[in-house]
């Protein structure tokens, strides 16, 4: 099961990556940073957004995982990952935080698309991006059905959202899309369901808003 899983996560993550092809005010008056992934839970000052992780079973991919699925060096990512090199800010797509129930398959990916660095990106709000992407999705020919794009709140921000049901290496995928600008990023959270022991409820139930914690 964990290779297969592995197989299914890999797929996933180049699905995620042909995103980075798709482009109100956005400033936010911060600067761009990484979120910090700790012991058992993942914080970001830029989003706002907290993770805590849903089991005693699942994991937080390494700062060495995430370099390689953005093609550069671990060298580039601080110790935490909370400054941002110039070679982050200059990547198209920043994986922040990727974590994933080794034994069902399930996992929450945190990215950010780099705008300014896509032909004609900083032309796009997040549900433009959405429906931008469900061309390219549909050309892998791994998903077949998509759900009416919709808007869901989360810790007070509002997000653009999609369900998106198909098939990843012989595995039936459950998969929820938030999308939501910010500044010339946009912030895309991939929930991905396999089996039926989670459902999206109880993976959002793990999310709280960074910027109340003390």
């Amino acid at each position: 099961m964990k290779k297969t899983f592995w197989s299914a996560l890999t797929i996933l993550i180049m699905t995620a990556l042909l995103l980075s092809g798709c482009g109100g005010n956005y400033d936010s008056g911060k600067d761009f940073s990484r979120g910090n992934a700790s012991d058992n839970t993942y914080t970001s000052a830029y989003s706002g957004l907290t993770f805590t992780l849903p089991g005693e079973d699942w994991q937080f991919a390494s700062e060495e995982e995430m370099a390689a699925m953005m093609g550069v060096s671990v060298d580039l990512l601080n110790n935490v990952g909370i400054e941002t090199s110039e070679e982050e800010v200059s990547a198209v797509t920043i994986y922040d935080m990727v974590a994933r129930d080794p034994y069902s398959g399930t996992n929450v990916i945190i990215l950010y698309e780099n705008l300014a660095l896509t032909q004609g990106g900083l032309a796009y709000d997040a549900k433009h991006y959405i429906e931008a992407s469900n061309e390219v999705l549909q050309q892998t020919g791994m998903y077949d059905t998509f759900s009416e794009i919709g808007e869901t709140s989360i810790n007070g921000e509002v997000y653009i959202t999609q369900n998106i049901k198909g098939n990843i290496s012989g595995l039936a995928s459950d998969q929820y899309y938030f999308v939501r600008r910010i500044d010339d990023y946009m912030l895309t959270v991939i929930i991905s369901l396999f089996g039926d022991q989670y459902d999206i409820d109880s993976i959002m139930g793990n999310f709280t808003n960074a910027n109340s914690q003390a």
